[in-house]
C-alpha cells in the first residue's frame, strides 16, 4: 500500500461516523493535517484497498474512540473472507474476530505493541462470523498524522490455514516416521552429498559410537571387520547411488571398545532429480553377534566331542542330505571323505 490517505470510512449512515482526526501518513505520501481530504480522493482509496487481496482493516486507538479501540474502515476481502458485511463491524472492537481457539498470549503480544505505538506481525487463530477458525498472518502497524501523532491502526491479516496445515502434516508425518525408526531401528541418519554424515537422532546412548562421526565419511570411521575391498563395495553403491541394506560393520570405541552396527541406507533426491544424499538408519547388532560367536563355539565344542567317541554320528536333513558326520562315521562305512 503505497499511496498516502486522509482518514477513511464509508460515508456517513446509520452505522457509521466521519472521524474528523488529522490526516493520516500510509507510504510515503502525507494527506493534509486538517483532515479535510477531498471526497473523490477517499472514494478512490477505498475502491483501491477493496482490490487488495488481503484483508485490510482500520481501527482508532483507544484515546480516539472513547477508550476503546474501534474500526473504521474494512475491505472487500475483508467481508468475504470473515462474512462480516461492513456495517456489522464498522465501530466495533477489532477483537470480533477472536474466539475459542485464539491464542491469548498472541492477542496480548498485539496489545502491547499498540500499547506501545509500535508495528507487531505474528500468526494467529481468527473466527469467522459463522465461527470458523482459520490461521491468520496479522500486520499491524500504526499511522501517525504530520505531528508523528499516532490516529489509527492499519491491519493487514493474510489467510495461511492451507500453510499451517501442511506444516503441520509435514510435523506429524516426521513425528510418526520418528516414531515407526524408533521402533524398528535404533537410530535415524543422513549424510550428504559426498557421503558425509551430517544428522543422527533416535536412541543415542552417552557412548553412542557415532559421537564422533559427523562430517565424516563411513570409510573414514573405524572398523574392524572392513578391509579395503569390502569399502570398495560399499563405496561403488553410494556412487552409484543404490540403497543398501544391513551392512554388518564392529564400529570402534573412543575407549577403544567395539561395538556391533547394522546400517541401512537409501538416496535421496530433489525435486529436480538431483542426488542430495542419503538417509537410513542403524540398529545394535552386538547382542545377536555374540550369540552367533556362543552358537559357533558350542558347534565347535560338541563337532570335537564328536569327533572322540566310538561310535559312527551323522546328520541327515529331510531332503536326506548329510549335514554333519564324524570320522568313525566313515571309517565304519568304507567310506572315502570325499564322497561325503
Amino acid at each position: 500500500l503505497a499511496f498516502g490517505c486522509g482518514m477513511i470510512s464509508r460515508p456517513p449512515g446509520p452505522h457509521t461516523e466521519r472521524s474528523e482526526a488529522a490526516g493520516l501518513v500510509l507510504g510515503a505520501v502525507q494527506a493534509p493535517a486538517t483532515g479535510k481530504v477531498p471526497r473523490r480522493l477517499l472514494d478512490w482509496m477505498a475502491k483501491s484497498l477493496d482490490l487488495v487481496s488481503e484483508m485490510v482493516s482500520i481501527s482508532e486507538p483507544g484515546a480516539l474512540a472513547g477508550g476503546e479501540s474501534r474500526i473504521v474502515f474494512v475491505n472487500q476481502a475483508f467481508v468475504r473472507h470473515t462474512g462480516y458485511a461492513p456495517e456489522d463491524v464498522i465501530g466495533r472492537n477489532p477483537g470480533l474476530l477472536h474466539g475459542p481457539q485464539t491464542d491469548a498470549d498472541a492477542v496480548a503480544r498485539i496489545r502491547h505493541a499498540l500499547k506501545l505505538r509500535q508495528s507487531v506481525r505474528l500468526d494467529i487463530t481468527y473466527h469467522t462470523r459463522q465461527g470458523t477458525p482459520y490461521w491468520a498472518d496479522v500486520e499491524v502497524v500504526p499511522i501517525t498524522n504530520a505531528s508523528g501523532q499516532v490516529t489509527h491502526f492499519l491491519s493487514l491479516h493474510r489467510d495461511i490455514t492451507d500453510r499451517v496445515e501442511i506444516d503441520t502434516a509435514l510435523r506429524d508425518s516426521e513425528e510418526r516416521f520418528r516414531s515407526l525408526t524408533e521402533l524398528s531401528s535404533d537410530w535415524y541418519w543422513e549424510s550428504d552429498e559426498q557421503f558425509r554424515f551430517t544428522r543422527f537422532d533416535g536412541n543415542l546412548p552417552a557412548q553412542f559410537v557415532h559421537s564422533n562421526s559427523l562430517g565424516r565419511r563411513p570409510w573414514e570411521v573405524p572398523a574392524l571387520n572392513m578391509d579395503d575391498a569390502a569399502w570398495a563395495a560399499h563405496r561403488a553403491d553410494l556412487e552409484a547411488h543404490r540403497p543398501f541394506r544391513n551392512l554388518e560393520v564392529e564400529r570402534v570405541h573412543a575407549d577403544g571398545s567395539s561395538e556391533w552396527v547394522a546400517i541401512s541406507g537409501e538416496p535421496m533426491f530433489d525435486s529436480q532429480g538431483h542426488f542430495r544424499g542419503y538417509r537410513g538408519v542403524g540398529s545394535y547388532i552386538g547382542a545377536r553377534k555374540r550369540a552367533e560367536d556362543e552358537r559357533q563355539r558350542a558347534n565347535e565344542l560338541l563337532r570335537a566331542a564328536l569327533e572322540n567317541v566310538p561310535h559312527g554320528v551323522a546328520k541327515v536333513d529331510a531332503d536326506g542330505r548329510v549335514s554333519f558326520y564324524n570320522r568313525r562315521f566313515l571309517e565304519l562305512l568304507n567310506v572315502p571323505d570325499a564322497f561325503m
